[in-house]
């Protein structure tokens, strides 16, 4: 018994000369098709938004208390910032 293989299929064919020139103009189509992808402004703010640190409520309400008071701005303070500043510059 001979298995003749699905629907008597002989094998491939030999390419014809008309049938390669289609292939290749078929080919240079996709060549010259690009995916392209568009984010939109939507999607941008969600990308930055993950980057947030979380909003700290109990220092926030600390500090927003100590400004209320007058007690932020203290010489300690003001003398720390102007050593970061300048040490920052050199």
């Amino acid at each position: 018994m001979e298995v003749q293989g699905i629907g008597n299929s002989q094998g491939p064919e030999p390419v014809r000369p008309g049938h390669s020139r289609r292939i290749s103009s078929q080919v240079e189509n996709v060549k010259q098709s690009e995916d392209k992808v568009e984010i939109s402004d939507l999607a941008r703010l969600k990308a930055i938004l993950t980057t947030v640190p979380e909003i700290r409520v109990d220092r926030v309400s600390e500090l927003r208390a100590q400004i209320e008071a007058g007690t932020y701005e203290t010489p300690e303070k003001l003398n720390a910032i102007v050593d970061d500043i300048l040490r920052d510059i050199d």
